[in-house]
């Protein structure tokens, strides 16, 4: 595989608040990638799960970039991101894709937000994660063998959680919800020869809302 990354970072000295803004790309190729391929589409023949397997992808390319910002004011403290990721798997390298130009990249946008406030006293933190994941789009082949393009709908996976220090921050202990709304599945699009749209059922994105406990010893 090669793997190519730039950036740059900018932090501009004030008083007060702490700030850090980078700006970055990157390109990643892929070769004899062992990856879940989808053999069957979600949706046909009204089996909502599809089927998938593992195998060794012949190659596969992404690219993208990726605006960072982190500040930091007396109890807050704030990370997010905004990523365009592009992605071509094995199939866009095939003829027919080229023939039918369904070989570039196909891009869709991330967004990450990471928020937190602590109280010094008590010696407890509050965070706020969110991770959007836009309209993503992808090739496959369908039960023909035929190359269609599969669209995914956006969602976001938002996650709290609670965190209390003890003994001079030697024993912590976190209370919180992974996946808040209780995401599992987003609908998907098939586009078929001709461009003719169908539904192609759903996909799997998550296990839903999990409440967790956590409890960490730090000598």
């Amino acid at each position: 595989s090669n793997n190519f990354q730039a950036g740059v970072h900018y932090t501009p000295l004030l008083t007060d608040v702490s700030i850090e803004a980078g700006l970055s790309g990157f390109f990643n190729d892929i070769r004899n990638e062992i990856r879940l391929m989808s053999v069957i589409a979600p949706g046909t023949d009204n089996d909502s799960r599809g089927l998938f397997r593992n195998a060794n992808i012949a190659r596969s390319q992404t690219t993208g970039g990726r605006l960072s910002l982190k500040a930091q004011y007396k109890g807050w403290r704030l990370e997010t991101g905004l990523n365009a990721i592009g992605v071509r798997n094995n199939l866009a390298f095939s003829e027919e894709a080229r023939q039918v130009s369904q070989n570039n990249f196909n891009f869709y946008p991330q967004l990450q937000l990471n928020l937190h406030y602590t109280w010094k006293r008590p010696g407890l933190t509050a965070s706020f994660f969110l991770n959007h994941i836009g309209r993503r789009s992808d090739l496959i082949l369908n039960t023909e063998d035929k190359l269609v393009t599969t669209t995914f709908s956006p969602y976001t996976i938002h996650d709290v959680n609670l965190k209390k220090n003890f003994w001079s921050d030697r024993i912590s202990l976190s209370l919180g919800v992974k996946n808040l709304w209780d995401v599992t599945q987003v609908n998907s699009t098939r586009v078929e020869a001709g461009g003719a749209h169908s539904p192609g059922g759903s996909l799997l994105v998550g296990y839903g809302r999990t409440w967790f406990t956590r409890l960490q010893f730090n000598f």
